[in-house]
């Protein structure tokens, strides 16, 4: 007997469900966290209480390194922009005379520099909108410890970390992407005040977030010229807190200064390109000469590292969850080589209250016991340079194996849900990462015009393809490539810029600019409006139109008119699928974060609205798929002539939304009539 079609459609739709739950187990990795909640500090302490001569270890334990700690992060600092450009020319300079030291620090995606830990995306998932950290991290450490800490920049920090800052720390907004100047001289006013010798007894700890850097990166790209000059800034910035803090509190400070994570040469974030996970870690001794170890060396380290350092400068306990190796080895060179193994001791100790991490530790703790125990019982001094050495290999060894667990997915379940949900072709299209970041060339190239029967609506279809394809088709691109399409758009605008402003003039372009909140009002009232009338599709067309760039507005139309043609000739599902999963390719996306335009959420936001943001960040990332899809359905349910007209307003109210029919307008009164 013959299955009935909606047994058929409910058996597929069981499938899809049990294909999406399959992939959220493989895709959500295995989580790391402690055996138990003791503190990382209390063996060494029982150790330490029974020795007889425990009284310069204990010592050693307790005495932190430095007096004063400031950490700068630069937001985007990538790791090419210190070693390979000459712009700042004093971190260098300090770096090639031996009072710093710099580290090529490798960026996990996500990351979490505060708690030392790598997040898996059920992390982020689970912390969406959230208001402030839970997990054990180095700011709680520092408080509870007694230290005061003061902040300046992105305001994010003060929100996460409430109560923990002084009454004099300052935050700036990340909303505004186009602003990298003012941004950042606010964080600097901030820091110079917190650096009078008045205000310098009243903090231990501070932190510098700047976003400058950033924000030029999303607004002019990964090599705008402009960088140069904000890396200048950023040199000088460090100069100033180093000359000062000789000034008024000596040499018993320490500077860090770090990247939260790279860029492109497009100037986004996210991916895992080397651009994007390589980043400076530059360790500023206040001293004027610093002692080096010669025996012992290290390329590349990971970003979590920072957290047992601090631990270790300020003589903290490590967070618990903490997956970073302490580089005090590599930074505390005044410390004896018995304080070294002190600190290697108490991060082995750590990691070995990490689920699944205890073996590989074991013989390293137990030497460390027993050559600490020889020093107790004798009281002299003993040579611990190859002991350091290997518990530095099972260390790293160790945080190898924890980040991977961390990171890596369940490929078998992820294979197995994408065999149920896509064809086999998908499947094996997909077995490597670097085929995955490039899934648009499989979408792209699965189009199969030979069985489509009316040539002239295929010849639209094809001729808006290769358009789409082409309008974003180098902003994936691990290299950049000359734009065959974007680049003439954008140079045309360019002409008729210089067109309409040599003959109107700029001045009544500009006296005309304040009608862009008027349009900007008509552009919601017109979303609220299709709302009442429960016309949701092309409700929505209007609000990512609203929130999409101007340049790729001619990418929308081209979409509309790509899901016109579909509705046209009445295309099989396996077309329209296929120019769905290829209409999601077209505005530049990938399978990498880092093609996801940020800035789309923040359009008419003035203030953190998470729901809001995250509404728009997914409208705006799949509104290609959306346009395709709602404009098939309206010529298909409506009056195609109707649908036509409707979408004419629409676009022309975009088009007016922005500044370019402004200055046409300005062109147009110059003309008499």
């Amino acid at each position: 007997m013959r299955c009935s079609r909606s047994v058929w459609i409910l058996v597929l739709c069981l499938l899809q469900i049990a294909a999406i739950s399959l992939f959220i187990l493989g895709f959500f990795s295995e989580q790391v966290h402690p055996l138990d909640s003791e503190n990382n500090e209390q063996s060494v302490n029982n150790f330490l209480d029974g020795c007889p001569h425990n009284s310069m270890l204990k010592k050693t334990l307790k005495k932190q390194i430095v007096a004063k700690i400031v950490i700068i992060l630069i937001d985007a600092w990538q790791e090419q922009f210190f070693y390979h450009r000459k712009a700042m020319q004093f971190l260098r300079q300090l770096t090639n005379n031996g009072q710093a030291v710099a580290f090529i620090g490798h960026v996990q995606t996500p990351t979490a520099v505060t708690a030392g830990v790598v997040p898996s995306f059920a992390d982020v998932v689970m912390n969406f909108a959230s208001t402030s950290i839970s997990s054990d991290n180095i700011i709680d450490r520092f408080i509870d410890k007694g230290y005061k800490c003061t902040f300046c920049g992105d305001e994010t920090w003060l929100r996460l970390f409430p109560s923990h800052f002084d009454n004099h720390s300052g935050g700036v907004t990340s909303f505004y992407v186009n602003d990298f100047k003012e941004v950042d001289d606010n964080v600097t006013l901030c820091m110079r005040s917190r650096l009078e010798k008045s205000a310098v007894e009243t903090w231990d700890v501070m932190i510098l977030h700047y976003l400058g850097l950033d924000h030029i990166g999303h607004s002019l790209g990964g090599t705008h010229s402009e960088l140069d000059s904000k890396l200048i800034e950023m040199d000088s910035v460090i100069k100033e807190i180093y000359e000062k803090l000789h000034k008024v509190y000596g040499t018993n400070f320490s500077i860090i200064v770090f990247g939260d994570h790279g860029m492109t040469e497009g100037g986004s974030h996210g991916g895992s390109s080397e651009l994007e996970t390589h980043v400076p870690i530059v360790y500023v001794d206040g001293r004027e000469r610093r002692a080096s170890n010669e025996t012992l060396y290290v390329a590349s380290v990971e970003q979590v590292d920072i957290v047992p350092t601090l631990a270790t400068l300020l003589r903290v306990p490590i967070p618990k969850e903490n997956l970073g190796v302490t580089l005090s080895p590599y930074i505390a060179t005044d410390q004896s080589n018995l304080s070294v193994l002190l600190f290697i001791l108490q991060n082995a100790e750590q990691f070995r209250r990490l689920d699944g991490a205890s073996d590989e530790l074991n013989y390293c703790i137990s030497r460390s016991y027993e050559t600490l125990q020889k020093h107790c019982t004798t009281n002299i001094s003993l040579n611990v340079d190859e002991l350091i050495a290997g518990c530095l290999l099972k260390l790293y060894k160790v945080q190898s194996q924890l980040i991977r667990r961390k990171t890596d997915f369940n490929i078998i379940q992820i294979m197995i849900a994408i065999g149920l949900s896509f064809t086999l072709l998908h499947s094996a299209a997909l077995f490597a990462s670097s085929l995955i970041e490039e899934e648009h060339d499989l979408q792209i190239r699965s189009h199969n015009p030979a069985k489509l029967q009316k040539m002239i609506v295929i010849s639209f279809l094809l001729i808006i393809h290769r358009l789409c394809r082409g309008y974003t088709e180098s902003n994936r691109r691990r290299w950049i490539l000359e734009k065959s399409i974007s680049r003439s758009n954008k140079t045309g605008l360019l002409n008729y810029y210089e067109i309409l402003t040599s003959i109107g003039g700029s001045s009544d372009i500009l006296d005309l600019a304040s009608l862009l909140v008027i349009f900007f009002v008509v552009f919601l009232l017109d979303i609220f409006l299709l709302l009442l009338l429960r016309d949701l599709p092309l409700s929505l067309i209007v609000w990512a139109v609203f929130i999409m760039r101007t340049y790729n507005l001619p990418l929308a139309v081209l979409q509309l008119f790509l899901g016109y043609c579909l509705a046209w000739i009445d295309a099989t599902p396996f077309l329209v699928i296929r120019a769905i999963f290829s209409s999601f390719f077209y505005l530049g996306n990938s399978n990498s974060l880092s093609t996801i335009d940020v800035a789309a959420g923040f359009v008419g936001v003035e203030t953190y609205q998470p729901i809001r943001i995250a509404m728009q960040l997914v409208l705006s990332t799949y509104s290609g798929p959306l346009l395709t899809v709602f404009e098939a359905e309206c010529i298909a349910l409506l009056d195609m002539v109707c649908v036509t007209v409707e979408h004419v307003i629409v676009f022309i109210i975009s088009i007016y939304s922005t500044l370019s029919p402004l200055r046409l307008v300005c062109f147009c009164s110059k003309i008499p009539v």
